[in-house]
């Protein structure tokens, strides 16, 4: 195997930390939920209250999902970070979150 082969079959099986986060924010038009990059290193399992930019500027959210997105995914590479988790926020559970859906 060349290292060219070895290299696309690397990037073919990476994957990116994303997580499903829902803004705190009102407006009429808002996404129910909106995908961000979890950087390497950062905990924020659902339920986690963190700042995310949005629209020009940082927002608070919640986690209402995690998942992997294949490398390959054209919107793995439009994620934006999260910024950082909101130390002593109110956070729910999985079994809530599923409950608000």
């Amino acid at each position: 195997m060349v290292p060219s082969e070895t290299a696309s079959l690397w990037e073919e099986l990476a994957e990116v930390e994303a997580a499903e986060v829902v803004v705190d924010i009102e407006a009429p038009d808002l996404q129910p939920t909106y995908t961000y990059r979890v950087p390497p290193g950062m905990a924020a399992p659902v339920g986690t209250c963190v700042h995310v930019p949005f629209g020009g500027r940082e927002a608070l959210g919640y986690v209402l999902a995690r998942r992997r997105i294949p490398i390959s995914d054209p919107l793995a590479k439009r994620l934006r970070d999260i910024i950082g988790i909101v130390e002593g926020a109110v956070t729910f559970t999985q079994e809530q979150a599923d409950l608000a859906r």
